[in-house]
Formats: structure tokens, C-alpha cells, sequence
């Protein structure tokens, strides 16, 4: 594990290696500990594992479907409600939050993309690196909101306060240590521990079980481009030696008949048949069906260890592994429970910008982001 620790001489940030946190040293110096370094992450190496995550998320078929599901089941269409304050007032709330959704968006060029864009950031860093960071830039007079820029989970870092043992956070980019803003900035962890405010990815116990599947289609790949393909084999009896025939003889015979059975099959066409005397036999040789079904058990066993590390259902990544409506229905109940839990995440970080703008010009109006809801399985019978 790597923690960042400050020199106070030089002002740079030099790099220890340990292998747990020091819990078990003395109270005092535990507390020296605690004030200068940064909380650890769990797990090895984990910001460093951040771009492994996106190799993952983008070349890895079942784990892209997955990342791809989880994050359209999650970011759905919604809507703004507003209460407090007269009708008047909600009025003008309205239009100062439709401005704020034409020019939040950082990436112009996507034509007021707005609060969509930004939650569909939301939940791909959630859902990739366990993580979400964000910070409201406001415009050179702090009137208003001018953008919500989006800002590497794997930069930042937390640290104690000396005093109040309250977490504070900071951006590390290099030899330069930023601490953020806590009016402007925002940072969401997927299940975070009590003493850990990082969270986790999705895609953390993946790492050992992919390799094994990208092994296993790399050994399927090479088997069947070496005996997946029907081949001919020509079977070539060769006939009695005749009476009065030398050995060298019979064998230029037996050469010369064999010589003549591979041009025949090398020019024979397609559509043309081969003709043989009956000591002659052609067959196909294949791979039997008992062979492709263990590649297929063996394939099987390693994608339901990555459906289960993207707590999917397998029909949502185009797999069925049971077939009544029930075990169907209360998978996906399931994984609605489970997207209506990082939706809330979402949907405070969205209130938290609103209300906030809101509050820049003078607005008594509060604000409430609402998701619609994913339709049940049982929407078909309604029809």
C-alpha cells in the first residue's frame, strides 16, 4: 500500500511503502500518524488499478455489457419538483434552474447536455472506479453557477483535521498537494467503510477471474483454429505385391498410386466428386460433440463468477441460466433495489447543485431531484 506523507522542509510528498496501516503502534505516535499521512485505501495498489478498470470496462465483452447495463438501469429519465415558497417564486425557480442545465455541462460541444450528462459521468465513475468527484465552478463574481467539472477519483485523497478529526479532503496531482474546497466540492464512494471514505469498485474482484477467462478463449481460439475445422483424411490401402515383382518396384508403385491421390485432391473442384478403386477411404476428421461441451461448461462456470462480481442477474448481460418468470422476477426486483440505492447518491449531489444555485439568487425555493422508475416485469401483463 502506498501512503503520501509531506516533508516540511522540502514541501514535496514522498512515497512509503507499508504493507498494513500502522494500527498497532503507540497512542502517540499513532496520532502523529493520523495528522500527516492520508487514509489508506483498501486493497493493493488501488488507485493504480484505475486504468486497469477502464481496459476492463472497455475491452472485456461480459464486463462492458455489465458496466453498460448497470449504468443505463440506473441513470432513467427524471424530473425536477420544487416546493417551498410562493407560485411566483417557483416560477422564477424554475427558469433560474433551466438556465443553470443549458451551461452546467463542462463539455460544450454536446449542446446543453446538462444534468444528464453529468449523471451519466456519476454513475460510469461509480460504477467503474467505486467513485464519483466533482467541484462547482462559480462565475469570476459568485453569482452564479457557470459549471460542474468533473475531477479524477484516483487524485484524491483524505486526511484527518488535527483538531475536529473530521475528514477533509485533497486533490494530489504530483509533488502538489490541493486541498479541496468542502462549499464547492462533492465526492461519492460506493459502500464505503466507517474508517475508509474511498469506496469500492465494482469491478475489484474481477481482475483474477477475467484473466482466467481471457485465458481460457485464448486456449478455445488456438484448439479450434487447430482442430475445430472438418479435414480430409485419405485412408490408402496398398494392394498385394504381384508375383515376379521386385521390392524397389512395389514400392514405386505404392509412391507413384499415392502421388496420384494427393493431385487428385489438391485440383478436384467443389462441385466434382473423387473416384477411387475401393482400397481407397476418405474421411472427415472433427472434433466430437463431447469436446465443445466441456469448452462450453468450463466457459459457463468462469462468466457466472463475473456476473456475480457485477451483481447482475445473467438474462441482463444476454444470459439465461433458468427459465420460470418467478426466478426471473425476483432477480430483477433485485437489481431495482440495488439501482434505487445509487440513484439516491445521485440524486443528492443533483440537489446539493440546485438548491445551491438556487441560493445564489436569493431563492426561498428548495429543489428535489426524481428518478422515474424502472418498469417491473410485470408491465407486459398490464398491457
Amino acid at each position: 500500500m502506498l501512503f503520501f506523507k509531506r516533508r516540511k522542509k522540502t514541501e514535496t510528498l514522498e512515497v512509503a511503502e507499508f504493507s498494513t496501516f500502522p494500527r498497532s503502534l503507540p497512542t502517540d505516535y499513532r496520532a502523529q500518524v493520523e495528522e500527516e499521512w492520508f487514509i489508506p485505501q483498501r486493497g493493493e495498489f488501488p488507485f493504480y488499478f484505475h486504468s486497469f478498470y477502464r481496459y476492463l470496462r472497455d475491452h472485456i465483452p461480459d464486463i462492458a455489457s455489465g458496466i453498460w447495463a448497470w449504468t443505463r438501469l440506473t441513470n432513467t429519465p427524471f424530473k425536477v419538483e420544487f416546493f417551498q415558497g410562493t407560485r411566483q417564486q417557483k416560477k422564477q425557480a424554475q427558469e433560474i434552474i433551466a438556465q443553470l442545465d443549458a451551461r452546467i455541462y463542462e463539455h460544450p460541444h454536446e449542446k446543453n447536455s446538462g444534468f444528464g450528462g453529468i449523471l451519466n459521468q456519476f454513475f460510469l465513475s461509480v460504477f467503474t472506479y467505486g467513485a464519483f468527484a466533482g467541484e462547482i465552478v462559480l462565475d469570476n463574481d459568485r453569482k452564479y453557477i457557470e459549471k460542474f467539472v468533473s475531477i479524477d477519483v484516483g487524485t484524491i485523497r483524505f486526511r484527518r483535521h488535527k483538531q475536529s478529526r473530521l475528514v477533509e479532503p485533497y486533490q494530489v496531482m504530483g509533488d502538489r498537494e490541493i486541498k479541496m474546497n468542502p462549499a464547492t466540492f462533492f465526492y461519492y464512494g460506493l459502500d464505503p467503510d466507517g474508517d475508509n471514505p474511498y469506496g469500492r469498485s465494482l469491478l475489484q474482484s474481477l481482475p483474477f477471474v477475467t484473466r482466467i477467462q481471457q485465458k481460457l478463449l485464448d486456449d478455445m481460439a488456438r484448439s479450434m483454429h487447430n482442430a475445430g475445422y472438418p479435414r480430409l483424411q485419405v485412408k490408402y490401402h496398398p494392394p498385394t505385391k504381384e508375383r515376379g515383382e521386385t521390392s524397389q518396384g512395389y514400392r514405386d508403385r505404392i509412391e507413384k498410386n499415392m502421388s496420384n491421390l494427393r493431385s487428385g485432391l489438391k485440383n478436384i473442384n467443389p462441385d466434382e466428386n473423387f473416384v477411387t478403386l475401393d482400397n481407397v477411404e476418405i474421411v472427415y476428421l472433427s472434433p466430437t460433440s463431447q469436446s465443445a461441451i466441456r469448452w462450453y461448461e468450463n466457459h459457463k462456470a468462469i462468466e457466472e463468477q463475473i456476473i456475480s462480481g457485477l451483481h447482475l442477474a445473467p438474462f441482463m448481460i444476454g444470459r439465461n441460466y433458468g427459465s420460470t418468470y418467478s426466478w426471473a422476477q425476483a432477480q430483477y426486483e433485485l437489481i431495482l433495489r440495488n439501482a434505487l440505492s445509487i440513484q439516491d447518491g445521485a440524486g443528492r449531489m443533483a440537489d446539493w447543485i440546485r438548491n445551491l444555485e438556487l441560493a445564489l439568487h436569493g431563492s426561498q425555493v428548495k429543489s428535489k431531484h426524481v428518478f422515474a422508475e424502472n418498469p417491473g416485469l410485470d408491465w407486459i401483463e398490464d398491457q
